[in-house]
């Protein structure tokens, strides 16, 4: 179980430490590790045993990263290995992004449709959401045939479900009094 007080901690840390330069660099940097540790299962097993020796785990990560990286971002990985928190290297990763999107003023949405949006609607949605929260929004548009309709928007811990599904569910649980039962759940998200 990863210990999300570690986590933002060493996030912290290494925000806290860089100069207003080298955020931007470091923050690609992260994201590149990042995106090697989500694709390579083999990494995520390997950074997670404990039977492999921190000082071999700090030499891969010279080997994989040392000619792609800064040397700040590199210093930090074998920091997280020789302290032997790589097992949480994603999720200090994350911890770091949440950090640099609040320093830059940028909101994450994840705007879920049963069907693909056109990029004017796309851009309205993102439009609407930047004016309401005075932030920059990183829109990330997905597509869930199952919603049948509507749209689901997160952010961050907020959901705002205005799905078809969603609003049967809650017709179904007024005209009953009672939630929707699994098997009629089940029914209902199988037709088409």
């Amino acid at each position: 179980m990863i210990n999300t007080r570690i986590v933002k901690r060493y996030a912290l840390a290494l925000f806290g430490a860089l100069k207003a330069e080298q955020i931007e660099s470091v923050y690609q940097d992260l994201l590149a590790v990042q995106t090697t540790i989500r694709q390579s299962k083999d990494l995520r097993t390997f950074l997670s045993s404990p039977v492999v020796p921190h000082n071999k785990k700090q030499e891969i990560f010279k080997e994989i990263y040392g000619a792609t990286i800064s040397q700040t971002s590199l210093d930090f990985l074998i920091l997280i290995a020789e302290k032997r928190r790589e097992s949480m290297m994603s999720e200090i990763i994350d911890s770091f992004v949440v950090l640099y999107n609040k320093k830059m003023n940028l909101l994450p949405v994840d705007f879920t449709t049963a069907v693909q949006l056109d990029a004017d609607l796309q851009q309205k949605l993102t439009k609407k959401i930047a004016e309401i929260s005075h932030k920059t929004i990183i829109a990330n548009f997905k597509i869930n045939p199952k919603l049948r309709g509507g749209a689901i928007v997160k952010i961050d811990d907020l959901v705002y479900d205005g799905s078809l599904q969603h609003h049967l569910e809650m017709l179904y649980k007024q005209l009953s009094g009672v939630d929707m039962p699994f098997a009629l759940q089940k029914t209902m998200a199988s037709v088409n």
